[in-house]
């Protein structure tokens, strides 16, 4: 494997390098929608055309400058989409025991923690809202499985908050102190593009999921009809009561993930 020269300095790395020696630059940045690697100062992903500056309020991945005007844009379109809202709660108590900046570094490595289980399984991270992280799968890549990949998502996000809370303890020496995760998951049609400088989608869909979300209990991954529809034969559910939700005039029907059954779709052997 030849060397590798770094894009800043021009001096001479070890292959696979992460940092240069010399001067310390990063060597590339990782696709917040795919998980592919791109040469330093890429500002799209070569392997599926993400930007890289879709992560905001320092988390989980690497910021790089707006592209200019005359770059090529991803188009306006309507998609088939899963989208995933999780919210942290519970820093209050954390700030008692903390000063603001450990505070805000906790929640700030909290949230990088829950944002590796979106790329580890082919999501993008669209947005920080405060401690909400918003995540997307199906664009602007598409999967034939993403709601289920959303799912297992949320599971594996609830599953690292025991790390996330073992870290705290360390911090605050207090096994009293901890944050809980709510998750609300929806399929169905956004629209998705550019809005301002960031790519991301918006609609209907979008808006169900967040207020699943906020319905469900600390601990529960909540989701819509369409991705319970799409993924019971791999995730296990118990059905809720119908919830009432802000801007709906019915009530909707709700399941609550409990486990993933099986060998996920992506990890099964092709025939």
């Amino acid at each position: 494997m030849s060397a590798h020269f770094c894009g800043a300095c021009g001096a001479e790395n070890p292959p696979g390098a992460k940092f240069c020696m010399s001067c310390g630059a990063s060597q590339g940045a990782t696709c917040p929608g795919c998980g592919a690697k791109g040469d330093i100062g890429a500002r799209f992903c070569v392997e599926c055309g993400t930007p890289y500056d879709a992560a905001t309020a320092g988390a989980a991945n690497e910021q790089v400058s707006a592209p200019a005007s005359d770059e090529p844009e991803l188009s306006e379109e309507r998609r088939k989409a899963t989208v995933l809202f999780a919210d942290l709660s519970g820093y209050t108590a954390i700030a008692e025991k903390l000063d603001p900046e450990d505070t805000k570094a906790l929640v700030d490595n909290a949230l990088k923690r829950l944002s590796r289980e979106v790329v580890d399984r082919g999501g993008r991270v669209d947005k920080y809202i405060g401690d909400n992280v918003m995540a997307v799968f199906g664009a602007p890549v598409a999967h034939e499985d993403d709601p289920e990949r959303a799912v297992r998502t949320g599971l594996a996000m609830q599953a690292a908050m025991e790390e996330v809370n073992a870290d705290i303890a360390a911090r605050a020496a207090s096994k009293d102190v901890k944050l809980s995760l709510r998750v609300g998951i929806n399929s169905g049609e956004v629209l998705a593009g550019k809005m301002g400088e960031q790519y991301t989608v918006i609609g209907d869909t979008v808006n169900v999921a967040s207020r699943l979300e906020a319905s469900g209990r600390p601990g529960a991954v909540t989701v819509g009809a369409l991705t319970h529809r799409l993924t019971a034969g791999t995730i296990d559910y118990v059905e809720l009561e119908p919830l009432k939700l802000k801007g709906k005039s019915e009530p909707i029907p709700a399941w609550e993930a409990v486990a993933a059954t099986g060998v996920a779709l992506r990890e099964r052997p092709s025939r």
